[in-house]
């Protein structure tokens, strides 16, 4: 399935955080093992989308969550509702 961007038609993923000082590092592995993205980064700080094995859509990111609801908040606007 690695690759399979077809099967990619909503936004629902799991987001893992990881320390700044090892984000390049964690996005090299991945790299270098050929894992594609299924969706370029538009947010705030760096992110890496990729699929898994399974077709699980995953995201590798730096910034806290309150720095990630301010930016939905300042981009998608207080009509949408935030679960937190």
């Amino acid at each position: 399935m690695r690759g399979d961007f077809a099967a990619c038609e909503n936004y629902a993923h799991i987001c893992f955080n990881v320390p700044k000082k090892n984000f390049l590092q964690v996005i090299g592995a991945i790299k270098q093992r050929g894992i594609g993205e299924w969706q370029k980064n538009e947010t705030e700080g760096d992110s890496l989308y990729l699929l898994d094995d399974s077709g699980n859509k995953l995201e590798i990111h730096y910034s806290t969550l309150k720095e990630r609801i301010k930016f939905g908040k300042k981009r998608y606007g207080t009509d949408a509702q935030w679960f937190v």
